[in-house]
């Protein structure tokens, strides 16, 4: 890939953040729940969960599982993008 391709990657991660991080903040001011309720319901750490709203992409399947259940958000898992 060349840097003009590689930027445009960058871009598109960078505006999925920011789409996922206002999807979830919008659930929680919804829920009328601050993020340290959030943070308690989902059994992790305020920082833990404060980093998973800034790079929701980065976040472990795991905590992302434990955002989505506490927010009511249904979790889609697609396996067509894996190869043997």
């Amino acid at each position: 890939m060349n840097t003009y391709d590689d930027n445009i990657v960058i871009k598109k991660r960078h505006i999925l953040n920011r789409y996922i991080y206002a999807y979830f903040k919008y659930k929680i001011d919804y829920s009328d729940m601050s993020l340290r309720e959030c943070a308690k319901l989902t059994r992790l750490s305020y920082s833990t969960l404060r980093s998973i709203l800034m790079n929701p992409l980065g976040a472990s399947v795991k905590n992302m599982s434990k955002v989505c259940d506490v927010l009511q958000v249904p979790i889609a898992v697609s396996y067509t993008h894996l190869t043997l």
